[in-house]
């Protein structure tokens, strides 16, 4: 009796999932990957010779957030920074593809789309290539990113739930005035009526 209840209100919880929105703060990056056979070493350097065979890209960081709070039946909304490049292109065809909303997304020259590339042959991670910015945004960039997520507050009756997900290389960076803001915004947000409120 006490394994179907359990059941039943996780059934529960999955249909509620359907009816939220959420807003998704943080660092998105391009998953690269690039497979191949080893079958010998570089007369250049005592390093293995990958020969490439097959690549492919995927949505990384709090994109895959996004992707996996969508495939539970929410509304996902990514706020994020993205570089104005081939990359950042490639980002926005996957979140398409994926039919994730990207209103929110802000696009600069200021910036690299962050993008990690894994090598790899049969079973074996040969290596991993980053490329990305670690410094913290410009002013400019941060007082955008959060005047995006205000509009995206007022335009909704209530936020079900905010998903603050800053990953811990701070890609996005958002500073202390970033925290004091969303102290702020919790404290206005709370007392709409309905309202759930994850960080």
């Amino acid at each position: 009796m006490e394994k179907t209840n359990q059941v039943n209100t996780y059934e529960k919880a999955f249909e509620a999932f359907n009816s939220f929105k959420v807003l998704i703060v943080g660092d998105v990056m391009l998953d690269a990957y690039v497979w191949g056979k080893v079958a010998r070493i570089s007369p250049e350097a005592p390093v293995p010779v990958l020969a490439c065979n097959r690549r492919e890209n995927r949505l990384g960081g709090a994109a895959n957030v996004a992707k996996n709070i969508k495939a539970l039946g929410a509304k996902a909304t990514i706020c994020t920074v993205i570089g104005e490049d081939f990359q950042g292109s490639e980002l926005l065809r996957l979140f398409e593809k994926n039919n994730l909303e990207t209103s929110c997304i802000i696009k600069t020259k200021e910036r690299r789309t962050t993008v990690k590339t894994r090598f790899l042959s049969g079973f074996h991670h040969l290596l991993r290539v980053d490329e990305e910015d670690t410094d913290f945004l410009s002013e400019t960039l941060e007082k955008t990113l959060r005047s995006v997520i205000s509009l995206f507050i007022r335009r909704l009756h209530f936020l079900n739930p905010i998903l603050k997900s800053l990953l811990k290389e701070q890609a996005l960076a958002l500073q202390k005035k970033m925290r004091k803001n969303l102290q702020s915004m919790h404290s206005v947000l709370e007392k709409s009526k309905g309202l759930r409120i994850c960080f």
